[in-house]
């Protein structure tokens, strides 16, 4: 299985930035959530924009490989995270 998402490649420190739609409903989602992402080797960093209809989770991440780790960490927390297409692109 491939996963083809929408990524913006960043500096090594920060990883490469990829984007997930979630149906997490709200902070106690996110404290169950938070030992399967944290377990998820190369994932640099993770937030989860709750304002978002869509409660976009954004990874940076080493390898666009491990897109599927993350994906797979979210599903085994009980939650979906399928990727966001289309460009990620913030900064203007």
């Amino acid at each position: 299985m491939y996963l083809l998402v929408a990524h913006k490649k960043l500096t090594k420190m920060q990883g490469i930035e990829f984007k997930f739609k979630t149906n997490l409903k709200g902070q106690e989602c996110i404290v169950t959530i938070t030992p399967y992402l944290d377990a998820v080797i190369g994932l640099h960093r993770w937030d989860v924009d709750m304002e978002d209809p869509d409660k976009i989770l954004t990874v940076h991440v080493a390898d666009p490989g491990h897109t599927i780790l993350v994906a797979a960490a979210i599903e085994k927390a009980g939650y979906s995270a399928v990727p966001v297409s289309g460009p990620v692109d913030r900064e203007g």
